[in-house]
């Protein structure tokens, strides 16, 4: 049986994975707008989205560390 509480802890922690993950894809594209072509903007754009979409937050974790700093070179 779900209580108020459980589902109410549910919600907030899917708002906050959604949140933690437009942030990351805005900081994706500040970081490779920084003199990235637009083409590779895009490409970098698809492959944050795909790999958030297999793999959820653990994605942004592999991307991103901790304070916001870009782990993967060139995306």
């Amino acid at each position: 049986m779900t209580t108020i509480a459980s589902s109410r802890g549910r919600s907030g922690a899917l708002a906050l994975a959604a949140l933690a993950m437009g942030f990351a894809a805005c900081a994706a594209r500040l970081h490779a707008g920084r003199g990235a072509s637009p083409e590779d903007l895009k490409a970098a754009d698809r492959a944050f989205a795909a790999d958030v979409a297999r793999a959820g937050t653990a994605a942004w974790l592999r991307w991103f560390d901790p304070h916001g700093a870009q782990l993967v070179p060139g995306a």
